[in-house]
């Protein structure tokens, strides 16, 4: 099943939006599953690169440490925070 929406349903769905007519029923369950997937997506790809930072600030700690530890743990922190 394709998960994108076309150029036409999106504009429609704005324009639904604007005027406060709500979907049909079938349009609003298929927009709400696609939206689940996509945020589902971003969860899985924001746990990997949180998971990513952890291992290269390891492996750059372990590697170099005359590098400036404040900033590898300011660097560290804002990885882990997005």
């Amino acid at each position: 099943m394709d998960e994108r929406f076309t150029k036409e349903q999106i504009t429609r769905l704005i324009s639904s939006i604007r005027k406060g007519r709500p979907l049909p029923p079938e349009e609003r369950a298929e927009f709400a599953r696609t939206t689940k997937v996509f945020f589902d997506k971003c969860a899985a790809f924001k746990h990997t690169a949180r998971v990513l930072a952890k291992r290269c600030t390891k492996e750059i700690r372990h590697h170099n440490e005359d590098l400036d530890a404040q900033w590898l743990d300011d660097v560290t922190e804002e990885i882990e925070w997005w």
